[in-house]
């Protein structure tokens, strides 16, 4: 096999490396996003219990039912709440005790982010390589023509 037959498969072949990097980072993009909405949950569900906390038994509240629909309620018992620990068995546990669930969550989905991040950054930096490497392929390819 010639040098240029080589070089000829070596661009090729980088050509497809690319493809498939763009794609590993589209997935990626897609699960940071999904990442973002998961923390806004989280902290949004930790806001609320630090400030249901506060409360006081017999005080009322609106409760959101969906399709922007609220309902009264009464607080019975605002040192407790309902969790779900895991394939739908359902918890009653101190307010306090959840914060500090939501607050592993918490950390956990911004270590997985920020992991996330830095691999998408290797993955733009080997493209970067390659795309130089191609570019170069290619231009060789056109001036020997």
């Amino acid at each position: 096999m010639s040098t240029e037959d080589e070089e000829k498969k070596e661009l090729e072949n980088s050509l497809i490396t690319l493809e498939y990097y763009k794609a590993q980072l589209e997935v990626m993009s897609k699960q940071n996003e999904t990442l973002g909405v998961l923390l806004s949950d989280y902290l949004r569900a930790k806001d609320t219990l630090e400030n249901f906390k506060k409360l006081k038994g017999d005080d009322s509240i609106l409760i959101p039912i969906g399709a922007t629909v609220f309902v009264f309620a009464k607080i019975t018992d605002p040192s407790k709440a309902i969790t779900n620990i895991g394939a739908d068995v359902l918890s009653e546990e101190s307010v306090d005790s959840v914060i500090g669930r939501l607050e592993k969550k918490i950390d956990d989905t911004k270590d997985l982010g920020r992991k996330l991040e830095e691999n998408a950054l290797k993955i733009q930096q080997q493209m970067t390589a390659i795309s130089q490497r191609a570019q170069e392929l290619y231009q060789k390819s056109q001036r020997e023509q």
